[in-house]
């Protein structure tokens, strides 16, 4: 499947600010940095079904449902 970088950023800054809590920024940052790569060749593998994609619809209605919740906060 073609890797678009969209989905990782979506959720990176998320995904870095636990990590800084549980563990301490300089783990969180190696790891931010190792799973980009990582992310990118599971994408790459993985095979494409096209523009029906479950999972693409999937991810654009958790994330609308996401900036809603948060704009209400």
């Amino acid at each position: 499947m073609k890797y678009n970088g969209f989905y990782y950023r979506m959720f990176e800054s998320s995904m870095k600010k636990v990590l800084v809590e549980k563990y301490g920024k300089q783990y969180a940052n190696e790891i931010m940095r190792k799973s980009k790569k990582t992310y990118r060749e599971l994408v790459e593998k993985a095979d494409d079904i096209g523009d029906g994609n479950p999972m693409e619809a999937f991810t654009r209605r958790f994330l609308h449902g996401r900036c809603i919740s948060r704009a209400e906060a």
